[in-house]
């Protein structure tokens, strides 16, 4: 099976040293799963020409790399990837997709165990699970695959936990650009996508564990997050998300109790909400007989 991997950095911060940690991660998958075609997508921003040419040098060979020479939102970065693979048809069945965090790992055995899964499933086309500062070493042999639902998409799925089967990810397309790091929202592109790529695949598991490196979730992220996260489960109200929506609205008097959350900011999240309302961006297309 083959595997595409797409993240990005900021070169001119000062995050190349956990970029560095995450490729180490692949790099060892690499080693351990030599036969396997495997691609790490890059797009190195604040990067230019001669910064980029000496990260080649560097770089192994199954890194593809590209620059901009500023700073983009995270959603935009990772189109910028996207876009040259989903114009070329090259997301097919064959392909598993991830969007690793530039401070992200990958534990031994990890990358190992879930090729295998979607190898030996042919209907799995998107499996998640958690992360954390501590991640464990996955047992894969006596792992059930049961289906996730849709509440467990919303609460456990990351950017950073998400494999996607490529004829997935090439019926939803890119991420919304209006979310995301760098944008006024600055959040809850992932769970956007993961919903629209749960409505796409036959076959969605959680495995309820942390099994990927990343640094745990700072005091405060849920009041940060929360205008981002109603306004995508607004947008994906309708039939089966009314109740995941009317648990986020509820869950704002809690968090501006705790001043995790102004009043105010709640305030405006429910306006930001009830526009989006059912107006999601995009929605995955079932995918039958791969």
């Amino acid at each position: 099976m083959k595997v595409l991997l797409i993240s990005t950095v900021d070169v001119g911060g000062s995050r190349m040293k956990l970029f560095d940690r995450m490729l180490q991660s692949v790099v060892d998958f690499h080693k351990a799963s030599p036969d396997t075609a495997l691609t790490l997508s890059i797009l190195f921003q604040n990067c230019s020409a001669d910064r980029l040419s000496a990260l080649l040098t560097e770089l192994p060979g199954f890194v593809e790399c590209s620059a901009v020479d500023r700073l983009v939102p995270l959603s935009a970065a990772r189109n910028l990837m996207l876009q040259p693979q989903l114009e070329a048809g090259g997301l097919d069945a064959g392909l598993l997709v991830a969007f690793p965090d530039d401070d992200a790992w990958y534990p031994a055995n990890f990358l190992e165990g879930v090729v295998a899964l979607f190898r030996d499933r042919a209907d799995l086309d998107f499996w998640f699970c958690r992360y954390g500062s501590s991640p464990r070493r996955a047992e894969w042999s006596d792992f059930a695959l049961a289906p996730a639902p849709r509440s467990a998409v919303v609460r456990k799925s990351s950017s950073n936990t998400m494999f996607l089967r490529g004829s997935v990810v090439a019926a939803v397309g890119k991420f919304d650009e209006s979310l995301g790091l760098g944008t006024a929202l600055g959040s809850a592109e992932d769970i956007d996508y993961a919903l629209r790529a749960f409505g796409a695949a036959r076959l969605s598991v959680l495995r309820d564990e942390i099994l990927v490196g990343h640094r745990d979730k700072p005091p405060g992220l849920r009041g940060k997050y929360y205008p981002g996260s109603l306004v995508v489960l607004a947008r994906h109200a309708r039939g089966a998300g009314a109740a995941e929506f009317l648990r986020k609205v509820a869950l704002g008097p809690y968090l501006v109790a705790r001043r995790e959350l102004s009043f105010g900011g709640y305030v405006s999240a429910l306006r930001a909400a009830r526009a989006a309302f059912g107006h999601s961006t995009g929605h995955g297309k079932l995918i039958q007989g791969h």
